[in-house]
């Protein structure tokens, strides 16, 4: 079979929890502007490589300093030398993560258990993976180049239970009936309302309104980020 037929049968597949194949290959992050993205669940921080871990390495390191220093050090220099590639393994398995995103989340974070789906072309099986956002806690953005820097945002939760997270201080909230997480739309985002639509609106009317507006759109507030040394300089 040519790879244009198949492509086209793996169209036709329906999954098996009913919905078409092609809402499974929708992006996690529907955003021309974000290259990659991926789940996980962030590990307390006294699993991180640089915590716990190597609380072990400094007590070997003290033991062998009080019980074997006769049989494995034998001298001062050699203790101190390797006190030194102790804290510097302990120091660059800290910087190693603020350097790299793609490490960080390995070290500290584990991967969204994923929900497996079966399909079958011409008695050919694969499997189709799927991520569980509700099960998340990090979200994991890699940008387009020249798009600025990679992170790791914070999936949060809203009262109810709104998915959302902010990335280069845009929110990005998850779209249930689209499995994809999409920036923030305003009313007058996408130009649908006339002018007549606006002088005859009276505004939020009601306390529960209100309530709603903030949790969704948030306060009306810009935040500036002014450099001193552009003053200084």
């Amino acid at each position: 079979m040519s790879d244009r037929k198949f492509f086209d049968k793996l169209k036709e597949v329906p999954n098996i929890m009913g919905e078409g194949l092609e809402q499974l290959f929708t992006p996690l992050v529907s955003a021309r502007s974000i290259q990659f993205s991926s789940l996980h669940i962030l590990l307390p921080s006294e699993y991180h490589p640089y915590n716990f871990p190597f609380g072990i390495v400094y007590a070997f390191w003290a033991y062998v300093y009080l019980v074997k220093f006769d049989d494995w050090l034998g001298s001062n220099e050699v203790a101190r030398l390797g006190f030194i590639m102790v804290l510097s393994l302990h120091a660059l398995s800290f910087l190693i993560c603020q350097w790299s995103v793609d490490i960080k989340s390995w070290l500290t974070c584990k991967n969204v258990l994923n929900c497996l789906h079966l399909a079958s072309i011409s008695n050919f099986f694969f499997f189709l993976q799927e991520s569980d956002p509700f099960k998340a806690t990090i979200i994991k953005i890699i940008p387009i180049q020249h798009h600025g820097r990679s992170e790791m945002c914070e999936i949060k939760r809203t009262p109810s239970s709104e998915l959302y997270f902010f990335f280069q201080k845009k929110k990005y909230i998850y779209d249930t009936s689209k499995k994809t997480f999409e920036k923030l739309s305003f009313p007058a985002s996408n130009g649908n309302h006339t002018m007549d639509f606006f002088q005859n609106s009276k505004g939020i009317e009601s306390e529960k309104l209100i309530n709603s507006a903030k949790e969704k759109y948030g306060l009306n507030r810009q935040i500036l980020l002014i450099l001193k040394e552009i003053f200084e300089s």
